[in-house]
């Protein structure tokens, strides 16, 4: 030590200063020998310097003082350091650029940065077996998770992955966000392809931009901006579309919608379906309200409900009934069976196999009518027929009705049915059992697959 070394130096010093090579003391009036009167000069000259020693020796010392307090203090330090130390290997373990602790970590008034330096890592991850190579600037949490992007999280869940720029997992099993800015809302198997998609359930897929699968099963929004909500198996493939629970159902028109039903068909645009089974609503603008087998395909026409009914001109409408049709532009079917209004503007309300097929013709219930007559009407009866122009019931107006002389001409026909409409009324009657059957049959397999 610097200390001892100057120690060892100082001593002899001390020795020689207070030793016997010092002149002997004066006593009385004489103070020395001739001989010795002879070396006075030399040896107060030596004095002298021994006694410059001597100060610079008590200086010497009191610095030797200091630094051993120097010393003492710093080894105290020392200690405390070592302590310190200690502590925080106990608490932290270091291996190459990782730090290892098993303590709480608290923060307590101050925030935690987390930031990637030169586009590497800045990522915080909490849970197990993560794979966060290729993540900057991200969050992952749960079980065997992966982020590859920068500014993605996965926030629990296992199996996860967000692997686009932006992109996010909420939780769940086996769900993807592999679009920008993407985002799965839990749920299992679910998958966000394309940016800004947004899906939950399981097993749906979000493939457009700004598409929303939310709930059900394998649902699938391929439309851009389209959405599916609930239900299973069901797809929205037109732009801005729209598919809303039930089974099987599809949106292809774009900004079509169905909502409920089962396998139902919504291909024109702005088309819409609500509830029923096998409906198609393929003109621009059409609908089909409920029923089974119901179909519109003409532009903004409707079918209301019922059974295999048509409506397949502009405008057309069938509300209610079974196998009726409204082939005309602006025609009307409403009720009954077997009903055909199949020139513009024409109507069949109710009754059975009843048809208006002129312009403007009205048959009103009754069974086997015919309203052929342009703005011809007949009210009920059965197999009962107008054919002239404004006529009414039988009754033919050959001229202007302000000339009654000129009304003539009575139609009657048997009202008894032939034998050809006794069997279309037995094979209809047939044929509706068996679409019923077929429907029982139906709904007893989607039981036992629900059971399953």
């Amino acid at each position: 030590m610097v200390w001892q070394r100057i120690a060892f130096g100082v001593v002899p010093l001390l020795v020689s200063v207070h030793g016997a090579d010092l002149p002997p003391a004066c006593t009385g009036e004489t103070c020395s020998t001739p001989d010795e009167e002879e070396n006075d000069g030399s040896s107060l000259l030596a004095l002298s310097a021994r006694a410059g020693e001597g100060q610079m020796i008590t200086s010497l010392l009191e610095k030797v003082d200091l630094l051993q307090e120097l010393i003492t203090s710093m080894k105290a330090e020392n200690e405390d350091l070592k302590a310190r130390v200690k502590s925080f290997e106990d608490v932290f373990t270091i291996s190459g650029n990782t730090v290892t602790t098993s303590s709480d970590f608290v923060v307590k008034g101050a925030n935690l940065y987390v930031k990637a330096d030169g586009g590497v890592k800045g990522n915080v991850v909490i849970g197990q077996l993560h794979n966060v190579t290729y993540a900057t600037n991200s969050l992952v949490a749960g079980v065997q998770n992966t982020i590859a992007a920068d500014a993605v999280s996965v926030t629990g869940g296992k199996h996860n992955q967000a692997t686009a720029l932006g992109s996010h997992i909420s939780g769940g099993y086996g769900n993807q966000a592999s679009g920008s800015w993407t985002t799965a809302l839990g749920g299992r198997g679910n998958k966000a392809n394309e940016t800004y998609a947004t899906v939950a359930g399981r097993s749906n897929v979000a493939m457009a931009e700004s598409a929303i699968a939310l709930g059900g099963w394998m649902n699938v929004a391929s439309g851009s901006m389209s959405s599916v909500t609930g239900g299973y198996r069901n797809v929205a493939s037109g732009a801005r579309s729209a598919a809303c629970g039930g089974w099987g159902l599809t949106a292809s028109g774009d900004q079509s919608s169905v909502t409920g039903g089962i396998r139902g068909v919504a291909s024109g645009k702005y088309s819409s379906i609500s509830g029923g089974d096998d409906a198609t609503a393929s003109g621009d603008g059409a609908s089909v309200t409920g029923g089974q087998t119901c179909t519109a395909t003409g532009r903004h026409s409707s079918v209301t409900g019922g059974y295999l009914n048509v409506a397949s001109a502009f405008a057309a409408v069938v509300s209610g009934g079974h196998l009726n049709t409204a082939s005309g532009s602006y025609t009307t079917v409403s009720g009954g069976r077997n009903g055909n209004a199949t020139t513009n503007h024409a109507t069949v309300l109710g009754g059975y196999q009843n048809n208006a097929t002129n312009t403007g013709a009205v048959v009103v219930g009754g069974t086997g009518n015919l309203a052929s007559g342009a703005w011809s009407v007949l009210l009920g009866g059965k197999g009962r027929s107008v054919t002239g122009t404004y006529s009414v019931g039988g009754v033919t107006l050959l001229q202007a009705p302000e000339e009654p002389s000129s009304l003539v001409q009575i139609s009657d026909h048997d009202a008894t049915p032939s034998p050809s409409e006794v069997d279309d009324i037995t094979d209809m009657e047939q044929q509706l059992e068996e679409d019923e059957a077929e429907l029982e049959a139906e709904d007893e397999q989607e039981q036992q697959e629900e059971d399953k």
